[in-house]
């Protein structure tokens, strides 16, 4: 019997080196604070490599490690004005690695709030009024965390317009200055990310100040009972010979008398009436003509009473009887 002798060629070895990479990392979504981005670890040749990444951040010194591993990154404020790339490292079956990067990020922006409706105000455009804050406007992406406001002078067109000094409260009390001009509310709503402004619509023009109706004056009160002043007499040879001289009225006022011409007893005297009725002595006397005899009946706020009698020769003297306003010199006509 032959012997046969079989020959087994060994098996070549399998050749095995470092992962390749096909496709480059790269990382995808909107570079601006408070968006996420995304890590893609490219792909990479057979046998499939395990791959680890770490997103890095391009400092003023270099590429440094941000310690973040996950497949994605929120960008926060510290990375504003910086640029992310993805460091990823691929692994091989037999532990051979090979390191690849993601291109860089654009820099990364802030992104302040958006507005949608406008700040409101409300109130009339007039001196003297307050304009009153009634709406911060409408905001999202991201939601503001606070507000300020500034009232704005425009000119009459609602153009050219500058804030107002101090003027940053929710209400506003127009003045003088604002006179022919528009009022704007100007709201700036803040973030960490950012803040932005928005204006709201021009008031009207605002108007002067109305000036005040004037105010009707009230007529003083009389004297009441209103004073009478009573003479009785007859003519004489050169004049007029007065018998009765009575001044009848209300208690407490002054009588002054004054007298002009030949027979005047004086120039000027006063009386106070104790009683409703002054009989005045004195003046019952003879007068020649061309003299005159005045006679003011007076209160302190009170319409008074006026009365002056001129001696005429072989005459009736004559008489005019006037009333007197509080503080007043110039008899007038009495009216009703």
């Amino acid at each position: 019997m032959a012997l046969v002798a079989c020959l087994w060629s060994a098996p070549a070895a399998l050749a095995v080196g470092e992962p390749v990479n096909q496709t480059p990392p790269y990382v995808s979504g909107s570079p601006i604070v408070g968006r996420v981005l995304t890590a893609h670890d490219g792909t990479w040749d057979d046998p499939q490599p395990t791959t680890s990444r770490v997103w890095q951040r391009l400092e003023a010194g270099g590429w440094t490690d941000t310690g973040m591993t996950g497949s994605t990154y929120t960008l926060g404020v510290g990375d504003i004005g910086k640029r992310l790339r993805i460091h990823v490292t691929a692994t091989g079956p037999l532990l051979t690695s090979t390191e690849a990067y993601s291109a860089p990020t654009a820099v990364i922006a802030s992104d302040p709030p958006d507005y949608h409706a406008a700040p409101e105000f409300s109130g009339p455009a007039e001196e003297g009024a307050t304009l009153t804050r009634t709406s911060f406007g409408a905001w999202s992406s991201p939601t503001p965390t606070d507000y300020a406001s500034q009232w704005l002078r425009c000119d009459s067109a609602g153009a050219s317009c500058a804030p107002i000094g101090g003027a940053t409260a929710g209400t506003y009390v127009l003045t003088h200055d604002d006179v022919g001009h528009r009022i704007v509310l100007r709201v700036t709503a803040e973030h960490p990310y950012g803040s932005r402004s928005a204006d709201s619509e021009a008031s009207p023009v605002v108007l002067a100040l109305p000036a005040p109706a004037p105010r009707k004056k009230r007529k003083p009160p009389r004297l009441r009972p209103f004073p009478k002043i009573v003479v009785l007499g007859n003519l004489s040879a050169r004049g007029a010979l007065f018998r009765e001289v009575v001044v009848r009225g209300p208690r407490n006022v002054t009588v002054q008398v004054r007298c002009r011409g030949r027979g005047c007893p004086y120039r000027r005297r006063t009386y106070r009436m104790r009683n409703k009725r002054l009989r005045i002595r004195a003046l019952e006397r003879n007068f020649a003509a061309g003299a005159v005899i005045e006679l003011r009946v007076l209160k302190r706020g009170r319409v008074g009473k006026y009365t002056r009698i001129r001696i005429r020769r072989g005459r009736i003297p004559s008489r005019m009887d006037r009333c007197l306003n509080p503080g007043s010199t110039r008899p007038r006509r009495c009216g009703k």
